[in-house]
């Protein structure tokens, strides 16, 4: 059986961090960081299941992970500074701002775009040892992209461009028993572990929160 899909994720954000008086509740006209930023990920994937014998089950598959970053940072106190202009701080007479931090001069903001891409294969077996008990063994790659704070630099001037995402091979074997409702299965036993850390990690027993966690067709 063949299956291919998408996956499309469209993510907008706007952090800051503004000093605030506790006792007047007047805000720092200059924050410590504000940044505007869009993620897009593209994630198509493609797999084929094989039934090798009735019980036993191979499917292998492969997805393509892309991640689009697009990145304003505005003027600030603390993490990019002024952005080409000079660093000052308001007169006295400037009234419940004087003495509080400003920029002279500079732009506005700087933008920063960072394309990130990965192709991630997987591979699972499946053997159905009695009707209501199966074991399976899984090996997949996963990535994880920089966050947006390779970006942090004085004057938004980033040198290097970021490093690529980090690829992680993991393994997993289980077993998995079938509950009252046909279509809930709970996972007994797991042993899961990743090349960045090695040791073999045994995950608790859960209950059937999400169905169907391992879907088994009868022969």
């Amino acid at each position: 059986m063949f299956r291919t899909g998408v996956w499309y994720d469209w993510a907008y954000t706007d952090r800051y961090q503004i000093p605030s008086n506790i006792i007047t509740h007047v805000d720092t006209p200059l924050g410590n960081f504000h940044e505007h930023f869009i993620t897009q990920s593209y994630q198509p994937f493609a797999e084929y299941e094989w039934r090798l014998t009735p019980r036993l089950v191979v499917t292998a598959g492969i997805k393509a992970a892309d991640y689009n970053m697009a990145l304003n940072q505005y003027q600030d106190g603390k993490t990019v500074g002024c952005l080409g202009g000079i660093a000052t701080t308001y007169p006295s007479t400037a009234g419940i701002w004087a003495g509080a931090p400003a920029c002279n001069g500079g732009v506005a903001f700087v933008t920063h775009r960072i394309n990130y891409y990965n192709w991630l294969p997987t591979l699972t077996a499946r053997y159905r040892v009695w009707k209501q008990w199966s074991v399976y063994g899984q090996f997949a790659e996963g990535s994880v992209i920089p966050v947006s704070a390779v970006f942090d630099t004085t004057g938004g001037n980033v040198l290097s461009p970021p490093k690529p995402p980090s690829q992680d091979l993991s393994d997993r074997f289980g077993g998995a028993t079938q509950a009252l409702d046909p279509g809930c299965w709970t996972l007994t036993t797991c042993i899961s572990r990743t090349a960045t850390n090695p040791i073999p990690i045994r995950l608790p027993s859960n209950p059937c929160l999400s169905r169907p966690a391992l879907p088994i067709r009868r022969a």
